[in-house]
């Protein structure tokens, strides 16, 4: 079966980036599957910068290379699948989805972003975009039953397929013994607002403890960074910058507790990667993170709330049973649920229902 695969390659690094190497990786043990990749990945802008400008004048001429790109590649395909983080691409995706029902192929469309439920609420123009790509999708691939539930609201007749993200079960590591003296408290990912960076700085100056280290590993402008200490003249806290892949997961082995306050989110590695290395974890519940952390595998709190992240960190902070409780249970729940050959082989079994016969 061919695969004609729409998605990114690292760099830079992120989670649907990290998704589609994991799918190339899983697609060399499994001969039956060839992926002829399209690689949507932005290089005209880094990850920070979020002007109107250089995304509308960047955004139009990739959409342009990637359906080029696509063109290319989806020649003798049994099944298109596009990855989206919405926004600006849907612009792309439906002239994607358009052409796939033109060429008659059956077209997967994953749903890469957990805004659904807010922006099918208050109607955006993203959502009726996405709503006109759906519409054309045979098969439509979200990462939660919060979003899941949203488009079967709206397109009853359309199949909807939950597909999380996988952890790579077998490359975990071991922690390693720590130089510092320091327990590590560890967030990690782009250091922007929307991570919740700065929520978790004041939530971390009302502990003040001498006992622990924050540590914040993850993409990001120097002058944002130098504001953020400058803002909050942080105790105990160093920024790593960018790491790579095998460099993160040391980070997460080596901590004692991990934390992701981001105001939005989809179905996040980083937490998935800490659950199966066995660490407690205090995240928003947001997106698909109330269900990674179902069975009391983790601490939510509200986003954009620093009194209940405080709350949340001095708990954990304070009580070594209850982090190897959270922990332990968070491994278990990954591995029974989220291992790579389990989730691929489950989508495997999907394409060739509804492939190009």
């Amino acid at each position: 079966m061919k695969i004609c695969l729409i998605s990114p390659l690292p760099p830079p690094i992120g989670g649907i980036g990290r998704w589609t190497t994991l799918l190339h990786k899983w697609a060399t043990n499994n001969p039956q599957i060839t992926i002829a990749q399209v690689d949507i990945s932005p290089r005209w802008r880094t990850i920070d910068d979020m002007s109107v400008g250089k995304r509308v004048i960047g955004g139009g001429l990739q959409l342009l290379r990637d359906y080029g790109r696509f063109l290319a590649a989806v020649s003798g395909a049994d099944v298109i699948h596009l990855t989206t983080s919405g926004q600006l691409a849907v612009v792309r995706d439906l002239a994607i989805c358009t052409t796939a029902k033109l060429l008659n192929i059956p077209i997967f469309y994953h749903l890469h972003f957990g805004r659904i439920p807010e922006i099918a609420r208050a109607n955006t123009f993203e959502w009726r975009m996405l709503l006109r790509a759906m519409k054309l999708a045979k098969v439509i691939l979200p990462l939660d039953g919060d979003t899941a539930q949203t488009i079967r609201d709206h397109l009853p007749y359309k199949r909807v397929e939950i597909t999380p993200n996988p952890i790579d079960s077998k490359n975990l590591l071991t922690p390693a013994p720590q130089q510092t003296g320091k327990k590590i408290l560890l967030f990690m990912g782009w250091i922007i607002p929307s991570k919740g960076v700065e929520d978790l700085l004041a939530a971390w100056n009302n502990l003040m403890t001498d006992d622990w280290e924050l540590v914040f590993a993850g993409s990001g402008s120097l002058f944002y960074q130098n504001e953020l200490i400058e803002r909050f003249t942080p105790h105990h806290v160093r920024f790593t910058g960018e790491v790579p892949h095998e460099k993160a997961l040391q980070l997460i082995a080596n901590c004692d507790l991990f934390v992701l306050p981001s105001h939005t989110e989809a179905f996040p590695f980083v937490v998935l990667e800490a659950m199966a290395l066995g660490k407690a974890i205090i995240a928003t519940d947001v997106g698909a993170i109330p269900e990674m952390l179902a069975g009391e595998c983790g601490m939510l709190v509200k986003p954009k709330n620093v009194e209940n992240l405080s709350v949340a960190l001095k708990s954990l902070i304070t009580d070594d049973a209850l982090r190897t409780e959270f922990g332990s249970r968070a491994h278990d729940r990954a591995m029974a649920n989220y291992t790579a050959d389990s989730v691929f082989s489950r989508l495997s079994t999907i394409w060739g229902q509804v492939g190009k016969k």
